[in-house]
C-alpha cells in the first residue's frame, strides 16, 4: 500500500511532465530527472530560531 502524500507527489510530477511536454520515448531514454525535495514545519522553525 502507498502512502497518500507518495501518491499525490507522483501525480504531481506526472502532470508536470505531461504539461513540459516529456514523452515516455524520453523517459525511457533517460534523459529527465526529477528531484524533489522536503522540510518539515518543525526544520524551517528551528532553523529560523538559530538564525536570529
Amino acid at each position: 500500500m502507498m502512502d497518500p502524500q507518495q501518491r499525490l507527489v507522483l501525480q504531481c510530477v506526472h502532470m508536470a511532465l505531461e504539461d513540459g511536454g516529456i514523452t515516455r520515448v524520453e523517459l525511457q531514454r533517460g534523459k529527465t530527472g526529477v528531484y524533489i525535495g522536503k522540510i518539515e514545519k518543525k526544520g524551517i522553525l528551528n532553523s529560523e530560531r538559530k538564525i536570529r
